[in-house]
């Protein structure tokens, strides 16, 4: 049985206020609710939200410890990897009933849900998953619209289900992500460095537009036009991301043909895309895309045919996505890296007397260039 309790919760930009009074104001480092006597301050211990380097402070920002104003513990907090609270830690006799907590945002207990307030939208931290539906679903058609920070909480947050850009270093170490409404993937190089971390710590709000636009013309060398931001939101990784600023940076065939059969890889291996061949968005980008993307299209499906119907995928030693057929007789995988110095292709074999060879009537398949 539920029993009803009416209340007015109001929130404003620096207090929260119930049945009309103050309950507390919120603060850099917590909040102060009201005493008898002024406030009582009270800091919450957490991560910060962002990463301002690689080596910097972890980037969930969950509320871990809530210390008072004198250095006494009045609440400490464990989480699951997508949100949900540890139980049966043990808690101080002066406890503090806090709701702000993982990410920092409000644990709505009403009707016992466990929600959590994101503004938008409701999260449940047991399933991993919002409760409504993301308002920006038609950017990312690959991934479910209830789907939290595209299923990977330990590196990714979503403050408010808005499109981020990720900073990374040479080494592919994330620098710094920004909730920016954008998607692209940005290599910050060693000589680019320096400038980069002081633009960082020089700004308020890394989640500016504008800062962000600055950011990306002074990493790449030029800016992104809103075609080619709308182009980084419709592809399935990061990966694929990367490989598309390489080819704008560059306008080589051979960066587009990588670019491509890198889309493909990740639609092929990504569990929530039924793949018929490329977005819509790779194939629409331009001619000279339209042309090489029809081109990889047709080599990956003569490669799928050849293979035959519910083939499997798996990872090799070497981390490359390897696609076998169903009776274990034929195998291929996208070679893209080519350290041997040779085109873009996707690799055919089969096993002839428990030996891997050289498929004998199609060993590699190029996509043409035109």
């Amino acid at each position: 049985m539920f029993s009803i309790i009416q209340k007015s919760i109001r929130y404003f930009t620096t207090f929260e206020t119930e049945n009309g009074k103050l309950k507390h104001i919120f603060t850099p480092e917590g909040k102060a609710p009201p005493m008898k006597k002024g406030f009582e301050y009270q800091y919450f211990l957490k991560v910060e939200a962002k990463r301002k380097s690689a080596s910097g402070v972890n980037h969930l920002g969950n509320t871990r410890v809530v210390l008072s104003q004198t250095g006494k513990t009045l609440q400490q907090n464990g989480y699951y990897p997508f949100g949900m609270l540890m139980a049966g830690l043990p808690q101080p006799e002066e406890y503090h009933d806090n709701k702000y907590l993982y990410n920092g945002k409000e644990l709505q207990d009403d009707f016992e849900l466990g929600w959590y307030d994101y503004g938008a939208r409701f999260y449940d931290a047991g399933l991993g998953r919002f409760t409504g539906v993301d308002p920006l679903a038609d950017e990312r058609v690959y991934l479910t619209p209830y789907n939290y920070a595209q299923n990977n909480s330990v590196s990714r947050i979503d403050p408010d289900g808005a499109l981020d850009t990720k900073y990374e270093d040479e080494k592919g170490n994330l620098l710094l992500e920004t909730n920016d409404g954008s998607d692209a993937v940005i290599k910050i190089t060693d000589d680019k460095r320096k400038g980069f971390d002081a633009a960082v710590k020089g700004t308020e709000n890394t989640d500016d537009v504008a800062w962000n636009k600055t950011m990306k013309k002074y990493a790449l060398g030029f800016e992104l036009s809103e075609k080619q931001e709308s182009l980084l939101s419709s592809i399935n990784s990061d990966w694929s991301r990367k490989a598309a600023i390489d080819y704008w940076k560059t306008g080589e065939t051979s960066a587009g043909i990588k670019f491509v059969l890198k889309e493909v890889l990740s639609q092929w291996t990504n569990p929530e895309l039924v793949v018929a061949g490329l977005s819509a968005g790779v194939a629409g980008y331009s001619p000279k895309l339209r042309s090489i993307s029809k081109n990889v299209d047709n080599a990956a499906n003569s490669a799928k045919n050849w293979l035959g119907k519910d083939y499997k995928a798996i990872t090799n030693k070497a981390g490359d996505n390897i696609f076998i057929s169903k009776d274990g007789m034929r195998k291929m995988r996208f070679d893209i890296k080519n350290s041997h110095g040779d085109k873009p292709h996707i690799h055919l074999e089969q096993k002839i007397n428990e030996k891997w060879k050289g498929a004998t009537n199609i060993h590699r398949i190029y996509p043409k260039i035109k």
